[in-house]
C-alpha cells in the first residue's frame, strides 16, 4: 500500500510540475508569437543594467539584463519592463542611443503590453516538450501505483 501511495504522490508532484511549467511557457510562447505584429515605438529608457549570472567567473558570462523604459501612445504615456518572451541572445540587445532612447514593441490592442525584443524564442518550444515529459512521467507513476495496487489486492 505504502509503495502505491508514493508512485500517487510522485505521479501528483509531476502533474502539478507539468502544468504549472506548460501553462507559463506556453502563455509566454502565444503572447511572444502574438509580439510579431506588435508597432515600434521610441521610448525613453530609464534602466539598462547587466548583472552577472556567474560571479564565481572571471569575467562573468551571461549576464541579466534588466530594462525599464518609458513610451507614449496615442498622446498617454506606459511604462514596460519586459526585455523579451523567454530566454534572449544578448546580440539582439540593442543598447539605447546617446539621448537613453531605443526602439520597444507594443500591442496596438493594449498599448500597456510592451516588450524591447519582440517575437517568442526557440527555448519556449524546449520548456513545452520538458512540461510533456514531466507530465508523461506523471502517467507512468500513475500506472506503476495502479499495478501495485493490483498485485496487492490480488
Amino acid at each position: 500500500m505504502v509503495k502505491s501511495l508514493f508512485f500517487f504522490v510522485v505521479a501528483a508532484i509531476a502533474f502539478l510540475s507539468a502544468n504549472g511549467l506548460g501553462g507559463h511557457t506556453l502563455e509566454l510562447h502565444q503572447l511572444g508569437k502574438a509580439s510579431d505584429d506588435w508597432l515600434p515605438v521610441t521610448a525613453q529608457v530609464t534602466l539598462f543594467k547587466a548583472e552577472p549570472t556567474e560571479k564565481h567567473r572571471r569575467p562573468p558570462s551571461n549576464p541579466l539584463f534588466h530594462v525599464e523604459y518609458t513610451y507614449q501612445v496615442d498622446g498617454r504615456s506606459y511604462t514596460g519592463t519586459r526585455l523579451a518572451f523567454g530566454p534572449y541572445d544578448p546580440g539582439e540587445l540593442i543598447r539605447p542611443d546617446r539621448k537613453g532612447e531605443a526602439t520597444v514593441f507594443y500591442d496596438p490592442a493594449n498599448p500597456s503590453n510592451s516588450a524591447y525584443i519582440k517575437g517568442a524564442t526557440q527555448s519556449n518550444f524546449y520548456a513545452l516538450l520538458i512540461a510533456l515529459g514531466v507530465g508523461v512521467f506523471g502517467v507512468i507513476m500513475v500506472l506503476m501505483g495502479l499495478r501495485a495496487l493490483y498485485r496487492k489486492f490480488r
